[in-house]
């Protein structure tokens, strides 16, 4: 009797010896992706890789950049870049999360992800961006957006539409000009234009075109 239960305990202890390798091997060959060297940048080169590292951007930054390496990626891994108001910003308490996006890897890569201005201008706060992997957390990046007391908002010396009135199809010209701007949109048309200038339009109903000037100071609109 006392012989066999040592065989039945030699037998238990190779068979949990067997299942201990074989889950280490299975971490071995199948690899999970991870995140690493996570960048806040102003914009990208090749390959999705940073131009610069910055954590401060302003009101009038076009964007806000992020990279990141992905490592032990397998054909389809699917990253996911949730960007959040922190404290203040551009989102309400109740909903903070600002913008999602996602970028597909089939190999080991740099990602990138880009949070586009709105056309009135970043809101000064602190912000971070969540980057995950099938759903499970990876890594994260954090920055602020500033803007500056000290800088007057732009002026908008005119906008104006030429004739104020029209129908349907018919053509009207846009006129505009502002001062201290470092960018100046019109929406819903033509979009991004310079300090001074005309634009036509030829709008199918009822349309209210806004300008857009936004210094670091921030931003002065007109209908």
């Amino acid at each position: 009797m006392t012989l066999h239960i040592r065989l039945y305990r030699a037998i238990a202890y190779f068979a949990l010896a067997s299942m201990l390798a074989s889950t280490a091997c299975a971490g071995l060959f199948n690899p999970q992706p991870s995140i690493s060297e996570v960048t806040l940048t102003t914009g990208f080169v090749s390959d999705y890789r940073p131009a610069d590292t910055t954590v401060t951007f302003y009101a009038d930054s076009p964007r806000v950049c992020c990279s990141a390496r992905v490592s032990g990626a397998v054909p389809a891994t699917t990253v996911k870049a949730s960007w959040t108001s922190v404290k203040g910003g551009m989102s309400k308490e109740a909903k903070p999360v600002i913008r999602e996006d996602t970028a597909v890897c089939d190999k080991d890569c740099y990602v990138g992800f880009t949070l586009p201005a709105p056309e009135d201008g970043f809101i000064n706060g602190d912000y971070r961006v969540d980057l995950s992997i099938s759903g499970a957390p990876k890594a994260s990046g954090t920055f602020s957006i500033l803007k500056d007391p000290s800088v007057p908002i732009p002026g908008i010396n005119s906008f104006t539409d030429d004739p104020p009135r029209i129908t349907a199809g018919q053509e009207a010209v846009l006129k505009w000009k502002v001062t201290g701007a470092s960018r100046v949109n019109i929406q819903p048309a033509p979009g991004t234009v310079a300090a001074e200038g005309s634009q036509a339009v030829n709008p199918a109903v009822d349309t209210t075109y806004t300008l857009y000037a936004v210094n670091r100071g921030g931003c002065s609109l007109s209908h």
